[in-house]
């Protein structure tokens, strides 16, 4: 029998319907005490298979048999593979603290990317590196003309701002002490395509620690080039992002934390236009982020044409480090909005200490997709990026630092893995003409398990919610229209309802005629479909697919 839950985003746990898949699982090939996965990053294909790559740092990791030399590691996307190691060079250096793809910058046909080291050596200054993916040689190096400053703590690439049609990049100095301004912080934007400066952001405040993170955000000011964020953390006070005019290096607004002392900065990612202005959006941690005593760390999406607020997430437990690492820009729920990702790499659950967890959210409406929780001292999450299609399902995948395959408890000596997002059904279109008419064709993709079962495609309105059916939870709203397709089926359209072949494939057509949804015009459709072991006991649920039907 069908029951029907009211959708309380507070209360639900994720959304139903799907799977998540691990596509890649890469374990640290040296050390346990490399840090490895410290730093994360994919890279345009480099051995000419067509699959991107994955680029790891491991900053501690021992050269000479003394620490912190640092090294990184690609990473074949296909098989996992390692295809380089480019190790650092003097003890201390932390080679691979920060990492970023910048693309092929010489013309080459190879992609390079960035290293960032943000040494604190009394004797060798930081440098910064740009590095074949294919030979693992430097293209180019800047140095600091500076001791101690941590230049190149942080990095990130951003598209072209100068105008040459490379990407360029951009450099955090925190302990930086510009204009004689202790520890003001500084933020240093580079040509991709020379390593020459294009402009500087510097801190104004003794401390101030400008560029402890930066961030590429997307355009916020509309003149159409992307712009920059840069965060400060000052003992004592919230957390300060500062952000920047990618085309002029000015300043173009603050934001400031909430709660004294939440690291607000501590994680920065572009998302993308959610709200629909003109205007791209992002993401914000705040690990420390507390109320009164209870310390669990937070999360904020912010309009990107001012800074406000548009959602606003906290931590599940005390010290959990929610908003460590946070992740933008990639559609994983295949809706064709672009969602988000926050990571807690201290979270425990159940006294468990070291978990970790990362939490995916839809970027259509903020709610909880997914959750993924680490085992003991695993530390899950404590980087986050995305890889384009590594599946050839051509769709992007999530990835992060996991447990490397030890028993619970022991230390983890850190691995990537990469995961994708299988929803059972998908369609080749998400809006329909009313007045044009056309077609909508619906792909059941089961796994193989399913082959041969009967199968129903389901319809409702756009709202959440979810659907019991008989122990099977199916994230469709309450709606007389889900009870008439549930009981009744979708009208005669061919392949609505059936049996899926031995792939636990099937087709469902979707033809509407001229005129027909004039009454549904601006309204959005939600679709799950759902396979059955015996008449009105389900097996599986797809996740939900949206079709809006337009005038």
């Amino acid at each position: 029998m069908w029951s029907f839950v009211s959708f309380v985003f507070a209360c639900l746990t994720q959304v139903p319907g799907g799977a998540w898949e691990r596509e890649l699982h890469v374990v640290n090939p040296s050390s346990a005490d490399a840090l490895f996965g410290w730093a994360l990053s994919s890279v345009e294909d480099v051995n000419g298979d067509g699959i991107n790559e994955i680029l790891i740092g491991a900053p501690s990791e021992s050269i000479w048999g003394t620490g912190f030399q640092g090294a990184v590691y690609l990473f074949s996307g296909h098989d996992g593979s390692q295809l380089l190691r480019v190790e650092g060079n003097w003890e201390g250096e932390a080679f691979g603290t920060s990492l970023s793809f910048l693309g092929d910058i010489n013309g080459d046909g190879c992609p390079e990317f960035i290293v960032g080291t943000g040494s604190q050596s009394q004797s060798n200054p930081s440098k910064v590196y740009v590095i074949s993916g294919c030979t693992g040689i430097s293209v180019y190096e800047i140095q600091s003309p500076n001791l101690m400053d941590r230049f190149g703590f942080a990095v990130v690439s951003v598209d072209d701002l100068d105008g040459d049609l490379v990407r360029d990049f951009v450099v955090g100095a925190p302990d930086s002490s510009p204009n004689g301004v202790w520890a003001a912080g500084e933020v240093v934007v580079f040509s991709g395509k020379s390593g020459s400066v294009l402009y500087r952001f510097s801190g104004q405040i003794s401390g101030e620690s400008l560029g402890h993170v930066v961030g590429a955000i997307g355009d916020v000011d509309g003149d159409w080039i992307p712009d920059l964020a840069a965060s400060s953390f000052r003992g004592g006070l919230t957390g300060t992002i500062f952000t920047i005019s990618g085309a002029t290096g000015q300043f173009l607004y603050r934001v400031d934390g909430f709660t004294s002392d939440e690291r607000f900065g501590s994680a920065i990612d572009n998302i993308g236009d959610i709200d629909l202005d003109g205007y791209s959006d992002y993401i914000i941690g705040a690990d420390k982020a507390s109320e009164g005593f209870f310390e669990p760390g937070a999360a904020y999406v912010l309009s990107g044409m001012d800074g406000s607020m548009i959602h606003q997430y906290q931590g599940e437990g005390n010290f959990s480090a929610f908003g460590s690492d946070v992740l933008g820009g990639v559609d994983l729920d295949y809706d064709d909005v672009p969602d988000f990702a926050v990571a807690a790499r201290f979270a425990d659950f159940g006294g468990v200490s070291g978990q970790g967890a990362v939490y995916v959210y839809s970027g259509r409406d903020g709610e909880l997709l997914t959750r993924f929780v680490g085992q003991e001292r695993e530390y899950l999450g404590t980087t986050l990026d995305f890889v384009n299609d590594i599946s050839g399902d051509e769709k992007d995948e999530i990835m992060f630092y996991e447990n490397a395959g030890v028993p619970p408890g022991t230390r983890n000596p850190g691995a990537i893995g990469i995961y994708s997002f299988d929803s059972f059904l998908e369609a080749d279109r998400l809006s329909i003409s009313s007045s044009q008419g056309g077609t909508v064709k619906f792909d059941h993709k089961f796994p193989i398990s399913e082959g041969g079962k009967a199968y129903r495609l389901l319809a409702s309105s756009d709202r959440r919610g979810i659907a019991h059916w008989n122990g099977v939870d199916v994230p469709l709203a309450k709606t007389w229209l889900l009870h008439r397709t549930a009981f009744g089926g979708l009208g005669g359209i061919p392949g609505a309802v059936g049996f899926l072949d031995s792939n636990g494939h099937a087709i469902t057509l979707m033809s509407l005629n001229p005129g027909v949804a004039s009454a549904f015009i601006g309204r959005t459709i939600g679709f799950a479909s759902v396979t059955f072991h015996a008449p009105d006991q389900p097996s599986l649920s797809s996740a939900r697919i949206l079709v809006l039907i337009e005038p």
